[in-house]
């Protein structure tokens, strides 16, 4: 379902976002987060893309720095489950 770096950006936005409240993110942040991942803001954006199609994720509006957007209740579930 989720590749690893998937999985590492939502760990990212599970630990920044507060369910249901919307939140700026920018490229550079979830970079900072996963230095040794090395991946470009095209990767990032296409991640956040498949976060949001597989109901993990919902996005107010992105630009070519920002994404505002919330995690969904699945998620936090979701991210539960993994590192439990």
């Amino acid at each position: 379902m989720l590749d690893i770096n998937s999985k590492k950006v939502l760990e990212y936005l599970v630990s920044e976002c507060e369910e249901g409240k919307f939140k700026n993110i920018e490229f550079e942040d979830i970079q900072t987060f996963l230095p040794q991942e090395k991946l470009s803001a095209l990767q990032i954006k296409k991640i956040l893309i498949h976060l949001e199609e597989l109901s993990l994720i919902t996005i107010k509006f992105k630009s070519d720095e920002i994404f505002c957007l919330t995690i969904l209740p699945y998620a936090k579930v979701l991210f539960e489950k993994e590192y439990a």
